[in-house]
């Protein structure tokens, strides 16, 4: 690629600026300071995410409304609602609220942002209404605009951003921000954030004390500048490495080597019945999951012990904390064995270490897959593994699904109709209780709340 030249000369750069910054202050404080104020935006955006859920916004959505409106690479500044009706949302459609935004004159087709942030700036703009996703909500203020009627008249719309911009100026810039407790939310989680951020928030109020003398705020102004040119080279370092590897041939080779090897391909790159179904799989290790396929592993396991082995491929964490039954440790001792078989087969190809290879597969999530296909609920499941977060179960749960429905799909296609029954039951098996629910934050609440009953 072309650009990859451009791109190492800019990573130089930016590495050679990061060298010369020098800081007389102790690395330990401004190490502590910068991590505290990283963290705390973290948990601040946590609280938005809950802020902008429909439930929580619906009663101040209201006509009028100033709100202020920025995704990640666009600023589109203060903004007025125009309508907001959640109960005409779409199926599985993320809701959206009606915004009148400023834009770039003449941009209507394809507007461009050009936010109002301070009553200073009198650049002539142009308004129009714009859907806009809740999750860019990035501030909802306690201030409301009477709309003239209607606004389908471009002279209307702008009235309103005369009106906008006489806010700014009578707040001078500083438009009152509805805040959290003033919305009443009584979620248990929201609390427990809010609680974390005033006591970061004491934190860095008394770590400031550090940083008082003109030199100390340079230090921590050099430091914080250090820190992101370390993050942007990590960046550049990452889309190198991505255009170099779609740049190596040889993999290709490899890889197709591979595939020869194991049956996937013929001899003259043919794809075989092995490769075809393969090709069914794209949840997990296609090439592990079709060896198990055309060896027979499958063929005397139990639903739940099919269920269980298959959480080997769809789980990211280990945890040393797992022992398990003799029975699902020799299952997955023989699932090992497969494995090593392929891994070895990709090391000779130089595809791919053998150990790193093996090292995907993990006995995590096999005692908890275990006993939900047997149909324990997942209250007990979580008191039986407290060392494993139940975001973590349900994810991984539905990956499972994901995985099993495809290998069902690959055992219908290789005709073998007692294995195509098998993954559907354990697919059916899988899709239940909370892991399935359409949406996860209520029915968090609904478990939190049946457990509080079942405690009194």
């Amino acid at each position: 690629n072309k650009s990859i030249p451009n791109l190492r000369d800019k990573l130089h750069a930016l590495e050679r600026e990061k060298n010369t910054i020098k800081f007389d202050s102790s690395i330990e404080d401004l190490q502590t300071h910068f991590k505290h104020i990283n963290r705390l935006k973290v948990l601040k955006e946590g609280e938005r995410l809950i802020i902008t859920q429909p439930m929580h916004l619906k009663p101040y959505l209201q006509p009028g409304r100033v709100i202020r409106v920025k995704d990640e690479d666009t600023d589109w500044g203060w903004g007025v609602v125009v309508n907001f009706a959640p109960e005409n949302a779409r199926n599985n459609k993320p809701l959206t609220v009606d915004v009148l935004l400023p834009h770039q004159t003449g941009s209507e087709e394809y507007p461009v942002s050009y936010p109002i942030l301070s009553h200073k700036d009198t650049t002539s703009r142009s308004f129009m209404v714009m859907p806009v996703y809740l999750n860019l909500l990035y501030g909802i203020s306690t201030l409301r605009i009477i709309l003239p009627n209607p606004l389908t008249h471009q002279a209307n719309r702008n009235s309103v951003g005369k009106n906008l911009l006489q806010l700014l100026k009578r707040y001078d810039d500083k438009i009152p921000l509805l805040k959290s407790m003033d919305m009443k939310i009584k979620d248990h989680t929201f609390l427990t954030l809010l609680e974390k951020i005033r006591e970061l928030e004491a934190k860095i109020a008394a770590e400031k004390k550090n940083f008082t003398s003109s030199n100390a705020q340079k230090d921590y102004e050099a430091y914080s500048k250090k820190m992101e040119l370390k993050s942007k080279i990590k960046k550049l370092k990452s889309i190198i490495k991505r255009h170099d590897s779609e740049m190596l041939i040889d993999k290709l080779k490899m890889m197709r080597r591979v595939l020869r090897r194991l049956g996937f391909l013929s001899r003259q790159n043919v794809i075989e019945v092995k490769g075809r179904v393969a090709c069914e799989i794209s949840a997990s290790d296609e090439l592990v999951v079709t060896e198990l396929l055309f060896t027979g592993f499958f063929k005397d396991l139990s639903v739940e012990h099919i269920g269980s082995i298959l959480s080997c491929f769809i789980t990211e964490e280990s945890n040393e904390k797992v022992i398990l039954p003799e029975e699902l440790g020799t299952l997955f001792q023989k699932l090992i064995a497969v494995v090593k078989r392929v891994g070895e087969i990709c090391e000779e190809s130089k595809l791919s270490d053998a150990g790193e290879y093996i090292n995907r597969f993990k006995p995590t999530m096999m005692n908890v897959t275990y006993e939900w296909c047997k149909g324990v609920s997942f209250s007990e499941i979580c008191k039986k593994t407290p060392y494993l977060y139940e975001g973590s179960i349900i994810r991984s749960l539905r990956r499972l699904e994901e995985l099993a429905r495809q290998i069902g799909v690959a055992a219908k296609n290789i005709g073998n109709t007692e294995l195509e029954n098998k993954f559907l039951e354990l697919t059916t098996r899988i899709r239940r209780d909370i892991v399935f629910a359409a949406s996860l934050y209520l029915c968090c609440l609904l478990y939190t709340s049946d457990a509080a009953d079942e405690e009194d």
